[in-house]
């Protein structure tokens, strides 16, 4: 089997066989060295008496063999220096020759003139045929094309690149293949381009890859004897491919795209002592034509492998083709196209007695490919082959030639359905707390729970899914977010299961379900704090009465269930809850504790207590207070994000019940160079609020930043200034 490797020569999914280029190497005009193929058998051989074998020197001697004229019978010039051998040439010799120096495929032909010129021997001769030379002989030959073998290429086209080894070629496949074969191509190669524009890719039909091939020629030739005149000629291939096939645009093209042509060693081989030369040829074309509108990129392996020949013999032609045997395993697709390509390439493989006719195979195969987007199924992929075989044998004997179709073979290859998403899992959190909610530990009829999904779709993943949630104990109504969450607040304690269904565009559904337990919600006593009065605070009676402001929170984070009381019954409290700005009036001089209580919804309680004295007005006067708290931020320090406003409250407290003047500043920790007034006033003692944007008030970069907000307060009556401070740490924007 002649194993030689065909590139592109079967292709099964789109732009299969796409690249081929290489450098131009012409065919040399300097002597050949034969390769010996595998050995003829050769048995009685009867040479004819007007044979002449050129020799070595005579070879050597012969400075011009061209062709001349154009009539039926292919007529040819050769020059000689004269030597006694050439000189010896005469009319009806039918000269017989290897390959030479100025004549690279040797040549077989038949003298009809001989003339001299100034040192030089001039026939005039035709075409010959082995049996003008040989009266009885046969020759059993197998022949393999190596790669060393290769003698030039001419490249057709642009965008491929051939790959040589002597010792084959092997790449990962989606096929699991042991077969080594000789040959192979890369391909990067545009099939069609709608605007002849390469930079713009959205208008072209392509692929990229890799594919392997050999191709082999099994040859038997008789002339005379009992067998009587007998050819037999058979070629083989063998190949496959790993490719990525991509289009893009909408259009209609047809090409046929010339690729690559090869040129090898000449075989010679000798029936008795005639020699026969053999010069392999190897073209190799691809032809696509259809419809297309969408993108698509589609993986697919294919293997390929069949035989085209025939034999005449006794006066008959008989088919000698097997195969052709296909396999194709399709990969990755992704796109959403319409399409209907048919894309394929043919390989002609020539075996020529002395580089003219001969035997010859073309073995073509295509992909009939159909893409519809949205559909069932979304691809369809015929792979089809044909072959046409033949022989031109008017070198051989009586000039005669055969050729025709051999097989036309489809097979559907492969299809895609639609598949279904595929939910990967389901999950379930609580919403950040706030109030009385519990932030750990599990979940309970209090939280707020986020429910999301997630899913994909193995044909379209940049297509949405539909999802809906359903639970065995519960109605899930809310409105399913674009990321596949809703968000529900489970009314009854124990365990349901949580089912979410994913739909694609064609109503393929996938569901998983979810285990959810909800237990009853406790809530824990709420935590409560007192900001002002501070404990042991003193206050001093202004004639019959004196007032402070009350600052406190609870973790609650509800003021209605907050509520003030004073161990002396004479006190008088504004509010009845801690809504809005409550404040204390003192009647009695005394000891005193004030105590903070909250009550959550399971009737839980917590409480805080601060101690404060209340005296008689004395002629000392008792400098002012200050208490800087930010509004709904307990923590320390207060976080915040980049861009956000915070409310300062003002603790503003004199014993004396002086006005207090009050200066408030931001600056950055570490910088008190920095110091911005954010506000500024005189107030009698109470809790004044301010709301400011710390990143506005003061500005300079996107990153997170550390404030410190500073009150400095007075009564105007002492030089000292009463001081508090709170950090406040801002987030950077988020990216």
């Amino acid at each position: 089997m002649l194993k030689l490797k065909s590139f592109t020569v079967l292709t099964c999914a789109m732009l299969l066989f796409t690249a081929c280029s290489g450098p131009t190497v012409p065919p040399p005009n300097s002597p050949t060295t034969p390769t010996t193929p595998t050995p003829p058998s050769t048995s009685d051989v009867i040479v004819k008496p007007e044979a002449r074998v050129m020799d070595a020197g005579t070879r050597a001697a012969l400075t011009q063999f061209k062709p001349v004229g154009t009539g039926p019978v292919k007529m040819y010039e050769l020059r000689y220096q004269a030597t006694p051998q050439t000189s010896a040439l005469g009319v009806g010799n039918v000269l017989v020759s290897e390959p030479g120096p100025n004549a690279p495929y040797g040549y077989l032909v038949k003298v009809r003139a001989v003339r001299k010129e100034v040192g030089q021997i001039v026939v005039d001769a035709e075409q010959a045929k082995l049996e003008d030379a040989i009266e009885k002989g046969q020759v059993e030959m197998k022949i393999e094309l190596k790669p060393e073998d290769l003698e030039s290429s001419k490249p057709l086209s642009d965008g491929v690149s051939m790959v040589t080894t002597s010792s084959g070629i092997s790449a990962e496949s989606l096929i699991d293949s042991n077969t080594v074969l000789p040959w192979a191509i890369s391909l990067d190669k545009v099939l069609y381009d709608g605007d002849e524009k390469p930079e713009t890719t959205n208008d072209q039909v392509g692929t990229k890859g890799k594919v392997k091939f050999a191709l082999g020629l099994d040859l038997h030739l008789n002339i005379g004897g009992e067998e009587g005149n007998a050819v037999r000629a058979k070629v083989s291939l063998d190949q496959s491919m790993d490719l990525k096939l991509f289009a893009h645009g909408n259009y209609k093209f047809k090409e046929s795209k010339p690729l690559y042509q090869y040129f090898f060693t000449p075989i010679s081989f000798p029936i008795g002592f005639v020699p026969v030369v053999i010069v392999p040829k190897l073209i190799i074309s691809l032809d696509s034509s259809g419809q297309i509108k969408g993108d698509m990129t589609f993986d697919v392996a294919q293997t390929f492998n069949t035989a085209a020949g025939t034999e005449y013999k006794k006066g008959a032609w008989h088919d000698l083709s097997s195969g052709p045997d296909f396999k194709l395993v399709p990969g990755a697709f992704e796109g959403q196209m319409n399409a209907n390509l048919q894309v394929g390439p043919t390989v002609r493989g020539e075996f020529l007695l002395y580089g003219l006719a001969g035997a010859y195979a073309d073995i073509g195969a295509y992909a009939d490919l159909k893409f519809q987007y949205p559909s069932v199924p979304l691809w369809k992929a015929d792979l089809c082959a044909a072959a046409n075989a033949g022989v031109s044998i008017d070198l051989i004997f009586t000039a005669f030639q055969y050729g025709g179709n051999i097989f036309t073979k489809c097979a559907n290859l492969a299809m895609a359905q639609n598949n279904p998403p595929v939910v990967t899992k389901i999950t379930a959190e609580r919403e950040p707390v706030f109030g009385e909610g519990t932030p750990t530990g599990p979940l309970n009829t209090n939280d707020i729970v986020d429910l999301c999904v997630f899913a994909t779709d193995p044909d379209e993943a940049d297509k949405k899914l539909k999802f809906f949630f359903t639970s065995d104990r519960d109605v899930l109504g809310e409105t399913v977010s674009p990321e596949g969450c809703i968000s529900h607040r489970f009314q009854q304690e124990g365990l349901r299961n949580i089912t979410v269904t994913a739909v694609d565009h064609e109503g393929l559904k996938a569901t998983k379900s979810l285990p959810l337990t909800i237990v009853k919600f406790e809530a824990p006593a709420p935590t409560v704090s007192i900001q002002s009065p501070t404990g042991n605070q003193t206050f001093s009676l202004q004639g019959s009465s004196v007032a402070a402001p009350l600052v406190g929170l609870s973790s609650l984070n509800d003021c209605t269930r907050e509520k003030w009381t004073s161990s002396e019954p004479k006190d008088i409290i504004s509010s009845v809850n801690n809504c809005g700005a409550p404040f204390i009036t003192f009647k009695t001089p005394g000891p005193r504790t004030i105590t903070l209580t909250a009550v959550n919804a399971s009737n839980k309680v917590g409480s805080a207590q601060t101690t404060v004295n209340v005296v008689e007005k004395t002629n000392t006067n008792a400098p002012a207070q200050a208490l800087l708290a930010i509004k709904n931020h307990p923590e320390r320090p207060a976080n915040i994000k980049f861009g956000e406003s915070i409310t300062a409250q003002l603790v503003l407290s004199d014993a004396d019940a002086d006005k207090v003047s009050y200066v408030l500043k931001l600056s950055r920790k570490g910088e008190p160079g920095t110091a911005v007034v954010v506000a500024q006033g005189s107030s009698l003692p109470k809790v004044v609020e301010h709301t400011f944007v710390p990143s506005a008030a003061l500005p300079g970069g996107s990153g997170a930043t550390d404030y410190i907000v500073q009150l400095e307060a007075t009564d105007n009556n002492h030089s000292d200034k009463a001081i508090s401070l709170i950090e406040v740490h801002m987030d950077a924007i988020p990216k």
